[in-house]
C-alpha cells in the first residue's frame, strides 16, 4: 500500500509518460483493493498482529455504530444541503472539504437518532430473544 502512494507521488514528477499513466490507472485500483484485502483476511484468520490489535480497539467498535448511522442517512443530507443552495456549485478542493465537514456535522446528530432509535432498541430485543431461546433449549435438553 505505500509503495501505491509513494508510486503516485513519482508519477507526478517528471514528464508525462502517456504508457506510464496508463498502467498506473489499470493496475492501481485492484492492487489498493488486493492490498486491503489481504489486511482483512490477515486480521481475520489471526495473523493480523499490531494492525488486528489496533483496529480492533474499543474506539473503532464505537465509531462503528456511528458511521453506518452516518452511511444511512448522508444522502439525504446531500440532498437537502445541496438542493437548498441558491447558487451554483463550486468543485474546487476548498469547497468539497467545505460540503464534507458539512455533511459530517450534518450527518451526526441523524445518526445518532438512528442508533438510538431503531440499532440500539433492535440489538438488545435480539439479545433478549435469543437468551430466551439459548434458555428454553437448555430447559429442554
Amino acid at each position: 500500500m505505500i509503495l501505491l502512494i509513494v508510486n503516485q507521488l513519482s508519477l507526478l514528477e517528471g514528464e508525462y509518460n502517456v504508457y506510464r499513466f496508463a498502467v498506473w490507472n489499470g493496475l492501481a485500483r485492484p492492487a489498493w483493493s488486493s492490498a486491503l484485502a489481504y489486511i482483512i483476511f490477515s486480521c481475520a484468520t489471526g495473523y493480523g498482529g499490531i494492525i488486528n490489535s489496533f483496529l480492533s480497539h474499543y474506539v473503532f467498535n464505537v465509531l462503528r455504530k456511528f458511521t453506518f448511522g452516518m452511511y444511512l442517512v448522508h444522502v439525504g443530507m446531500i440532498l437537502v444541503i445541496i438542493g437548498n443552495s441558491r447558487q451554483g456549485l463550486l468543485f474546487n478542493n476548498r469547497q468539497l472539504l467545505l460540503y464534507f465537514g458539512e455533511m459530517c456535522a450534518c450527518s451526526l446528530p441523524f445518526a445518532l437518532l438512528v442508533h438510538l432509535t431503531f440499532e440500539a432498541p433492535l440489538s438488545s430485543l435480539k439479545d433478549y430473544t435469543s437468551k430466551g431461546q439459548k434458555v428454553l433449549a437448555d430447559k429442554t435438553n
